[in-house]
């Protein structure tokens, strides 16, 4: 299984408790009437993964499509070929040559609702949804805007000691921090809303 799945049924295990919205601060209205909020999101990530104790990170890159109706495909081309696909109805990992595992059903689990949530939340920067979870805090940005996400939950802060967002018209890194050292760095690029619609082959994929 990926580090991708890993954290995200890890975390979906920490949050798959009511949300309460929380009053959106008033410093974040000027980066949320900034942000685009297409119903469909393309765009291509890299990231990076420190390990605590190794010099050298743990790469990979690939492409992932948001479709705020179905889910996200999450598709890692380097260095091996693998695709993770979110829905409300399960998480699934395919491998190259076809193979498909499901890793968590709603059949008999909610724990899926909470990492659709959770995903779409940090792609789209959905500042009500993270603010139930995080104290958001604007940050010292080179350009565009910078958020310092720290979790206010004793059991969320075992997943995490602190999330970065940052971006202009949308969020173009996520960094992730954990309390043992480790550390996640996703770079998106490439980030269209155009097509609108999902083609006929995009749709079966979630399927």
């Amino acid at each position: 299984m990926s580090r991708m799945a890993r954290w995200l049924m890890l975390s979906a295990l920490l949050l798959c408790w009511p949300v309460v919205q929380a009053q959106q601060p008033p410093e974040l209205a000027q980066i949320s009437a900034q942000l685009k909020a297409p119903a469909v999101l393309r765009g291509e990530f890299t990231q990076s993964k420190l390990i605590s104790g190794f010099t050298n990170p743990l790469r990979s890159s690939g492409r992932f499509l948001l479709a705020r109706e179905r889910g996200v495909l999450w598709e890692t081309v380097q260095p091996f070929p693998s695709t993770i696909v979110l829905s409300q109805q399960q998480l699934l990992s395919r491998s190259d040559d076809g193979h498909t595992q499901v890793l968590i059903s709603a059949a008999d689990s909610s724990a899926t609702g909470a990492i659709h949530a959770l995903l779409m939340a940090l792609i789209i920067a959905d500042f009500d949804q993270l603010g139930a979870q995080f104290q958001i805090q604007p940050i010292a940005a080179e350009r565009g805007w910078a958020l310092q996400l720290t979790p206010t939950d004793a059991l969320l802060q075992q997943v995490f000691s602190a999330v970065q967002l940052a971006g202009a018209d949308y969020v173009e890194r996520v960094q992730l921090a954990e309390p043992n050292g480790d550390q996640t760095d996703i770079a998106f690029a490439q980030l269209s809303g155009e097509p609108a619609q999902l083609s006929a082959e995009e749709v079966a994929l979630f399927e």
